[in-house]
C-alpha cells in the first residue's frame, strides 16, 4: 500500500556533491517519488541530478527544507536520506578499487 510523508530535514553543512549523489541514487533505486520542497515554493524531483545540483547550490547551511516521500516504506527512505545528511558523511570517501591489469592514459 502506497503511503505519503512529509518531513523537515535539517541542512547542518554546505552538502558534498557526493553526498548529492548518494541522495539521487536513493531516489532512483526507490520506487516511489521524493521531492524536496523549497523556500521558494518550488518542488524538487529528488530523481533529477541536475535540478538537485541547482538546489543544494542555493541552499545554506543551517537551514531546514521539507521532503515529501510516496510510495512504500517511506519511513526508512526518510532515515536513509537522514544519515546521508549528517554532518560526519560529508567528508566520507568511498574506495575506487582498478583492476590491476588495466592500461590507463594520464
Amino acid at each position: 500500500m502506497s503511503e505519503m510523508v512529509s518531513s523537515k530535514l535539517l541542512i547542518e553543512n554546505m552538502l558534498s556533491m557526493n553526498q548529492i549523489m548518494e541522495l539521487n541514487q536513493i531516489a532512483k533505486q526507490y520506487e516511489g517519488n521524493i521531492y524536496l520542497y523549497t523556500h521558494n515554493k518550488s518542488i524538487i524531483d529528488v530523481g533529477k541530478l541536475p535540478s538537485l545540483i541547482a538546489f543544494f547550490l542555493t541552499v545554506k547551511a543551517g537551514c531546514s527544507i521539507k521532503c515529501i516521500i510516496d510510495g512504500q516504506n517511506t519511513n526508512t527512505v526518510l532515515e536513509n536520506l537522514r544519515e546521508v545528511l549528517q554532518p560526519e558523511n560529508h567528508h566520507r570517501l568511498k574506495t575506487v578499487l582498478f583492476n590491476s591489469d588495466l592500461k590507463m592514459k594520464v
